[in-house]
């Protein structure tokens, strides 16, 4: 999904609303594929209920619905500019996670896309090739964001680090 609309401006409940309208999924299918009891995914799904997805299983739910709404919603709704963590390029490890994430997607996607008719074809596998090779650049230089946290020996801000 580009990134033309500011989630910032949403709730948590819009853009949990927005990612699960964008998926075009059912509460029951997201709810199967993520293993949620009956009675948490109703209270999940209510928008009235303050009930929300564990945060570690929020990368799941993203390849899940096969958007990234809600990892960019929670980065775009901290407030925090990209450029901070002292990555010096211009990137948050933050926001690397949503590229990774996006990319992650976009490989399941064609990948479930290819594997429809129990087939892959040569031009199905050049096309989940070269979009995993896409994340592969992706995880790399979000592994080079981590351990350029840890070397300068402190925790992500969001604001530039001062050596």
């Amino acid at each position: 999904m580009p990134a033309v609309l500011d989630l910032s401006q949403l709730t948590l409940p819009s853009a949990f609303q927005l990612a699960v309208r964008l998926s075009g999924l059912s509460h029951d299918e997201i709810a199967t594929a993520m293993g949620w009891a009956p009675d948490k995914a109703t209270r999940i799904f209510n928008p009235g209920d303050s009930y929300w997805p564990a945060l570690a299983s929020v990368p799941a739910l993203c390849r899940v619905l096969g958007n990234t709404v809600l990892a960019r919603w929670i980065v775009e709704a901290s407030g925090v500019p990209a450029g901070g963590c002292g990555t010096g390029d211009g990137h948050m490890p933050m926001v690397r996670v949503a590229s990774v994430m996006e990319r992650a997607g976009a490989v399941c996607r064609e990948a479930g896309a290819s594997l429809e008719d129990g087939v892959i074809e040569p031009v199905e596998a050049r096309r989940v090739l070269r979009t995993s090779m896409a994340l592969a650049k992706d995880l790399t230089a979000l592994v080079a964001d981590m351990q350029r946290v840890l070397d300068e020996g402190g925790a992500c801000s969001g604001r530039e680090s001062s050596r």
